[in-house]
């Protein structure tokens, strides 16, 4: 169904997530935030990596039935980081 995304190194082992809270707000519900309210979440490599392992665990979960992304602070997402 997906093609296989691999695993950033920085992810392997017990190293966590960096750029991302995770949280289930209610059964069956995983909420993404991505969290660089700094930069306006711009898209990084770590942001963007983290993000996509994020959603192919949850994927993964026969617990999780609804994912949902979202951007901490006042913005969504500015796009990609160029800078």
């Amino acid at each position: 169904m997906y093609e296989d995304i691999p695993t950033p190194d920085y992810l392997k082992g017990d190293a966590g997530y960096t750029v991302i809270l995770i949280d289930n707000p209610a059964p069956q519900v995983r909420r993404i935030t991505m969290n660089r309210p700094e930069k306006r979440n711009a898209l990084n490599h770590a942001l963007r990596g983290e993000v996509l392992h994020a959603l192919r665990t949850g994927d993964m979960d026969p617990e999780v039935r609804v994912q949902i992304i979202r951007g901490a602070g006042s913005s969504f997402s500015a796009g990609y980081d160029l800078g």
